[in-house]
């Protein structure tokens, strides 16, 4: 069965009018509308202003055709109905059915380069994976400078689309919507240039949030805001109590008989063979994507903030971190651990520079036992490559050797080990443990000459 198409014309336009921006010039009206539906249509408003910029200055009216699954047209609110003709492309869904009709898709009835512009909001989703490569080709082909088209924050989706944006060979981008910024219906944006005027709208625009102002009917937004924070509020309180109930469970089980009565076990292992992890532990915590078709190690991170995650055991005492990572800009490594209370509270235990490849190895001494262990690799949205990560614990007597081995071969270089020897023991014999004790430690971490 073939998806039939219904073309209505939305928007009246008239001539004569003068100026270059297609946006509404009064207040956008959102009443009734969900925030999702706002933000995301704001965007595409904006995305299509800088995409037929020149357009709209060589001619009064603009045609762009909006492919959508129904009548009404949210997207027009956002436009200035004088310069913009807005169509409307109903693919006609089945009585009570959310999903199109299944069959081969139907090309459109437009002549090639009919519109200026394409814009497709909620369809790519409902449109089979055998179809939307069809899909794309009417839109691109229909379109004289290019389309928008928007999805959801799929990994999987998105990986599709770029490979069939690719396949065409136009300049084409992702931009993240304000409803993510928000936490409210993710969507992202697929904007494709087929000109060089159009390629304007790959660049997100300045503006986070919505422009022209949404100031009609602003109760409704504050509703649907209010609603949001409830949902959050809700979700945190429920997170704080799964968090006291697990803290309150390990407490416990810490104080059980048979724990007590295996902890000199415990001990005899940590001496002989103490139980780390390395970076087959690693959870995707947050802002983190597998590169696929690469390597094994291979990430980007989507945001600021990309964090793994490792629940744990980890002894209170010394910890020594190999790593061996390369980014493809200067960013910075950090390493935190959660003793309880959370990583809000606790300081964060090292921070590196990255630069290009980065091979190293450091200690790092927790003064509480960590029950996790979180890793921020990069500070920024690029592509890194995570080859070895092992952390394990260190024995006292072994990192005491470590630590004496490393004073000795520093002050060797320089000459100075019978006096520094005779220096440290008159500290020691007046007392002063904790700062023979830093002392001692404190060229662990120095890096050996030539290395």
């Amino acid at each position: 069965m073939q998806t039939p198409l219904l073309v209505h014309p939305v928007g009246n336009p008239s001539n004569g009018v003068s100026g270059a921006s297609l946006l509404s010039p009064a207040p956008a009206r959102v009443g009734g509308l969900e925030i999702d539906q706002v933000l995301n249509c704001s965007l595409a408003a904006r995305v299509l202003d800088r995409m037929l910029a020149n357009a709209i200055a060589e001619r009064h009216t603009v045609h762009v055709l909006e492919v959508s699954a129904q009548d009404a047209s949210v997207l027009r609110r956002f436009l200035d109905a004088r310069r913009v003709q807005l169509h409307g492309c109903n693919l006609e869904k089945l009585a009570g059915d959310p999903c199109l009709p299944p069959g081969p898709f139907t090309p459109f009835p437009f002549p090639t380069e009919s519109f200026a512009a394409v814009v497709s909001l909620d369809i790519l989703e409902r449109v089979s994976a055998e179809d939307r490569r069809a899909f794309i080709s009417e839109c691109l082909r229909v379109a004289r400078h290019g389309c928008v088209f928007a999805a959801p924050d799929s990994p999987a989706l998105a990986e599709e689309l770029l490979t069939l944006l690719r396949g065409f060979e136009y300049p084409h981008a992702i931009l993240e919507t304000a409803a993510e910024q928000v936490g409210v219906g993710p969507r992202k944006l697929y904007v494709c240039a087929k000109n060089f005027d159009a390629t304007a709208a790959l660049e997100a625009p300045a503006e986070p949030f919505p422009e022209p102002p949404v100031s009609a009917d602003p109760p409704d937004v504050l509703v649907l805001l209010h609603r949001r924070l409830a949902v959050l509020e809700a979700e945190c309180s429920a997170r704080r109590l799964e968090q006291t109930v697990t803290a309150s469970l390990l407490q416990s089980l810490e104080r059980s008989w048979s724990v007590r009565l295996t902890a000199p076990l415990r001990l005899l292992r940590r001496l002989v063979k103490p139980r780390g992890f390395d970076a087959r532990a690693l959870l995707t915590w947050q802002q983190l994507e597998r590169l696929p078709g690469t390597r094994t190690g291979a990430w980007q991170a989507k945001g600021n903030q990309p964090q793994f995650l490792v629940p744990c055991e980890l002894p209170a005492g010394w910890v020594r971190v190999r790593l061996k990572m390369d980014s493809s800009e200067a960013t910075r490594f950090a390493l935190h651990a959660d003793s309880g209370e959370g990583f809000a509270s606790a300081p964060c235990l090292k921070r590196l520079k990255v630069d290009g490849p980065l091979e190293t190895e450091f200690h790092v001494r927790l003064a509480r036992p960590a029950r996790a262990i979180r890793i921020d690799p990069v500070g920024a949205p690029i592509q890194f490559r995570l080859e070895r990560l092992e952390i394990e614990p260190v024995p006292l007597p072994h990192i005491c050797l470590r630590a004496l081995a490393a004073k000795l071969r520093l002050l060797g270089q320089h000459g100075l080990v019978l006096r520094t020897v005779f220096r440290g023991l008159a500290v020691l014999a007046r007392g002063r443990v904790r700062i023979f004790r830093r002392k001692w430690f404190s060229a662990l971490n120095v890096p050996r000459q030539g290395s």
